[in-house]
């Protein structure tokens, strides 16, 4: 079976939806699927305006592997990506704002006013000059579920949508205000127009899967982001009485409360100061957001409380693996959201604090995983992190007894063998 995945990211892009496609490339052909991907241009080395850079040729790249193939499209951008890339002031302009007016109206009828308009007709060229039996398309950008919907009309040929958000129907879905009704109307038109001719649809949780349910009326199935369970080397258990570290990786989003957390922290690093060395560490999470590192709370403990930049994958690895426990924050009133460093953190089969309790997918993973510590409130969670330290200090480790098997479930090769059953049905 051929099988067309059209989705933005891709590697090399390092960020963090790239993973998913990426893992269903690698793996789908062990099912009998042989994936053909359409992206775009991404350049080596990732950063912050990247998204906006266009690439170095002019020419589509195709690349043959064993078991996949991608083909990349060059990314040609369009006034308002050039402006930025220009000059980051030149978001403010009224001239760019009028432009990112036109663009977000008229996007849904001509794709090529998109940045990555061009993907659109090479997609739809290459289902018109090869056999594809089924196509998958993941989303945001959700204008790519267009490519199914006119596949569908064009060429009768059954496809998937990858919601890895929701679109207008989550969390996530902008205020409507006087300003974003025009676009949040016309998503929702669109959406149920688009993905309605799909023959069913995946995301990443079950409170999403309903969402869109009920909203579509297309069939959903929940694949999880998951973790590449080859790159995962269980460290030796070694006692070590001297220092415990904590990890959380990624970005702090606006509904997140960090602050909590590093306030105990900081109140538990001066309690056992003379006693073990506690080392809180937030990697990555500058890179998204500079105003995080300048945030006041982090002035008097800069030697416990470690702010580092980006890294490389390998180096990310490392810095996971040497952690003892990781901390996960939960969006204030929001459920169904499931962040790809869950998995990141559970294949290690190390302590996970979740704070505060999501009460929803978050919570049943850390619970069944049998490595979760829950806490609700600052008080809870001083409670679960000075057993924890103790422990340390006493054993020189931590004793958690994993459920390996329900953890090893989400290792992105078992969710590409769920993915494949849903797509060959």
């Amino acid at each position: 079976m051929r099988l067309l995945i059209c989705t933005l990211y891709f590697p090399p892009c390092s960020f963090t939806p790239a993973n998913r496609s990426f893992s269903w490339a690698k793996y789908l052909n062990s099912f009998g699927i042989y994936p053909v991907v359409i992206t775009r241009q991404w350049p080596a080395a990732i950063k912050n305006d990247s998204y906006f850079e266009q690439a170095v040729g002019n020419e589509v790249i195709i690349e043959k592997h064993k078991n996949y193939e991608v083909h990349y499209v060059p990314f040609l951008g369009n006034y308002r990506t050039k402006q930025v890339e220009k000059n980051a002031k030149a978001s403010s302009s009224l001239v760019l704002k009028f432009f990112v007016a036109i663009e977000f109206i008229f996007r849904y009828f001509f794709t090529s006013l998109l940045p990555y308009g061009n993907l659109f007709t090479y997609a739809l060229k290459y289902l018109k000059n090869n056999k594809v039996d089924k196509i998958l398309i993941s989303g945001s950008p959700f204008m790519l579920f267009k490519i199914g919907y006119e596949a569908r009309k064009k060429f009768n040929i059954p496809w998937i949508a990858d919601y890895r958000d929701g679109w207008t129907t989550d969390n996530y879905a902008e205020e409507v205000g006087i300003l974003t009704k025009p676009v949040h109307v016309l998503n929702k038109y669109f959406e149920k127009k688009w993905t309605g001719s799909a023959s069913a649809f995946t995301t990443v949780s079950e409170f999403l899967k309903t969402g869109i349910e009920k909203y579509t009326g297309v069939k959903g199935f929940v694949v999880y982001n998951g973790f590449f369970a080859e790159e995962n080397i269980p460290r030796p258990l070694v006692a070590d009485k001297t220092k415990i570290t904590f990890l959380y990786s990624g970005i702090v989003y606006t509904k997140q409360d960090y602050r909590t957390p590093v306030e105990v922290f900081k109140k538990l690093i001066d309690k056992y100061s003379s006693k073990i060395d506690i080392k809180l560490i937030f990697l990555g999470t500058v890179y998204a957001n500079p105003e995080f590192a300048n945030d006041g709370i982090f002035n008097d403990d800069k030697d416990n409380i470690l702010l580092m930049d980006r890294v490389n994958y390998a180096e990310a690895l490392k810095i996971h693996e040497s952690a003892d426990a990781f901390l996960m924050l939960t969006h204030k009133g929001m459920k169904g959201i499931v962040s790809s460093k869950i998995f990141d953190y559970i294949k290690y089969c190390r302590p996970v604090i979740l704070f505060t309790n999501d009460h929803d997918v978050l919570q049943e993973i850390l619970m069944r995983s049998n490595i979760g510590i829950i806490a609700e409130d600052a008080e809870k969670l001083e409670q679960q992190l000075n057993s924890l330290i103790e422990e340390k200090i006493n054993k020189g480790f931590m004793q958690l007894n994993p459920d390996v098997k329900y953890i090893n479930s989400f290792s992105r090769e078992n969710q590409a063998k769920y993915l494949a059953g849903i797509i060959k049905n």
